[in-house]
């Protein structure tokens, strides 16, 4: 058999799961959307309308909000990550030695490993008007406390604060690794800048879904509103499936043409960062601006600071600090519990099938082929097809099981890209047997995989959308009940008040994924840095 048909026909069993529930609920939701439809009737029952969902959606008065809001929220989150990375790897790359540019590393990505719902919930409390840090300063100083997140003035710009302190750690990261080896270079730094940017653009139209749901409450849809939260509004919870879907294809057509023009010029400009070496060196600055540089370091990482004393030591910042009565309470709690074994179970299954994944769809990328990875752009596009993989899921009998979390959770190709940008210049033009990838790509590999298990731990929008019984919830989705639902959750678990129960949640349920990567981050020197590229782009 041919050298390069090999690596295409190993990827077979992953091009079909992606056919199955990634192109098949995306040509579902293109019907979908012109159809009136009924879910007594089915997609092919229900009557046709043409391009009536689309002329609503155009016509409607939400769609310039929804298009400027998708605009304003994804340009400001990525213009904040950017100039924030571009501050931290010059004070990074200035540190002394190994240890300190470590410490730095992890300080700033603890952050994106907190769960989703318990950081959003630490950053509401910052903002709360009922004695949250930033309203105290407010009152200090004579004025009267703001209710910031129910505020439309300061929507977009808390959004993309939040968002940039949870991601900046990837271009901090790749920046860092780039001026490893020829110091700090401007031209690198500013093309590892440009690249981060474009492979986030890649999502333009999609906002972290998840925070949005978070945040966004009735009076703030006015800025916060965007084609995602509107579409799973009108899609599954008010029930209008096919307008639903008329706005998600409306959105990835337009993101489409963007990551296609996106794919050709990162094609032409990835070659320019050869050189970027996968780990930290043993370099050593004894400089005075070695020293500099981590005063300049403390003050840019005080967010993630914050945020980490929040979560771990919450009394430090005059919180209530969780006992260890507390935590015994929550831990002999049966509804806990079990989101613990349920999440324990998501992760360990999704990231062995992603993981396979991943390293079955990225071999055939050793084949140089020009096709092969615009088709799996193609499919990276299809992010937050919320009615499409709902329908597919349930016309497979598995809402409310294991497999409908496990299967949409893993079936993504990010993973793939990452793999192959890591890997890539080890092979250069020849395409290596399955043994030699394997062999090259397993400590990537470990990686990629341990941080899509910190991704998943934390994730809830898959399990909101295909479990409905609480039995089966994760940690994700159990936190979100908790800490957006709190009274209800406080009679539930038994807690006297629900700052003890805040504090308890945010703090075992970030333990467990702030140590891997913390671990995952500290052994540089085996594990490539590089690999953290996978989470560049999430969805």
């Amino acid at each position: 058999m041919n050298k390069k048909v090999i690596p295409f026909v190993i990827a077979i069993p992953s091009l079909l799961l992606l056919l199955v529930f990634k192109i098949i609920p995306a040509i579902n939701s293109l019907f979908l959307s012109l159809k009136k439809y009924s879910i007594f009737k089915g997609l092919w029952g229900s009557p046709n309308v043409g391009l009536k969902n689309y002329a609503d959606m155009f016509n409607s008065v939400h769609f310039t909000r929804l298009f400027g809001n998708t605009f304003r929220l994804s340009f400001f989150s990525i213009l904040f990550t950017c100039f924030f990375a571009i501050l931290l790897i010059i004070c990074i790359s200035k540190m002394p030695n190994r240890i300190v540019k470590t410490i730095s590393i992890v300080i700033i990505s603890i952050p994106a490993f907190i769960p989703i719902a318990s950081y959003t919930a630490l950053v509401a409390r910052v903002l709360s008007p009922d004695g949250g840090f930033i309203n105290q300063i407010i009152m200090s100083l004579g004025s009267e406390p703001r209710f910031f997140l129910a505020e439309n003035q300061y929507f977009s710009i808390i959004f993309a604060l939040t968002d940039a302190l949870r991601n900046v750690y990837i271009p901090v990261i790749i920046g860092v690794l780039a001026c490893e080896q020829k110091g700090i270079n401007p031209g690198r730094i500013f093309m590892v800048i440009f690249i981060y940017a474009l492979i986030r653009a890649t999502l333009f139209f999609s906002p972290d879904l998840e925070t949005l749901q978070l945040f966004l409450n009735p009076m703030v849809y006015e800025k916060g509103d965007v084609f995602d939260t509107y579409a799973y509004r009108t899609g599954l919870v008010q029930g209008n499936m096919s307008f639903g879907s008329a706005v998600w294809i409306t959105k990835t057509i337009a993101q489409l043409l963007v990551n296609i023009l996106i794919y050709f010029i990162l094609y032409s400009i990835l070659p320019k960062l050869k050189g970027l070496v996968n780990t930290l060196t043993d370099k050593v600055d004894n400089s005075i601006s070695s020293i500099i540089s981590i005063l300049g370091f403390v003050l840019l990482a005080l967010g993630s600071i914050a945020i980490t004393v929040g979560a771990f030591f919450p009394s430090v910042i005059g919180e209530h600090t969780a006992t260890f009565g507390e935590i015994r309470t929550m831990f002999s709690n049966k509804a806990f519990s079990s989101a613990v074994f349920n999440s324990l179970i998501y992760c360990v299954f999704s990231c062995i099938l992603y993981g396979f994944i991943t390293i079955t769809l990225a071999f055939p990328m050793t084949t140089k082929s020009k096709i092969y990875p615009i088709f799996l752009v193609l499919v990276m596009t299809f992010t937050n097809n919320i009615v499409g993989e709902y329908l597919v899921i349930r016309a497979f009998g598995l809402v409310n099981t294991y497999f409908a979390v496990i299967l949409q959770t893993s079936i993504s190709v990010i993973g793939a890209f990452a793999l192959h940008f890591v890997v890539s210049e080890k092979f250069g033009n020849e395409v290596p047997t399955l043994f030699e990838y394997f062999k090259e790509s397993l400590l990537p590999l470990v990686s990629i995989v341990g941080l899509f298990f910190i991704a998943t731990w934390g994730g809830y929008l898959l399990q909101q959308i295909t479990i409905s019984k609480p039995n089966n919830y994760g940690m994700g989705l159990m936190l979100k009940q908790m800490l957006t639902q709190p009274k209800d959750a406080q009679e539930l678990l038994g807690f006297e008040s629900s700052e003890a129960m805040r504090s308890s949640v945010i703090l075992l349920s970030s333990f467990i994924p702030v140590i891997l990567g913390t671990v995952l981050i500290c052994l540089n020197k085996i594990l490539p840095l590089s690999a953290f590229s996978s989470q560049a782009r999430k969805g």
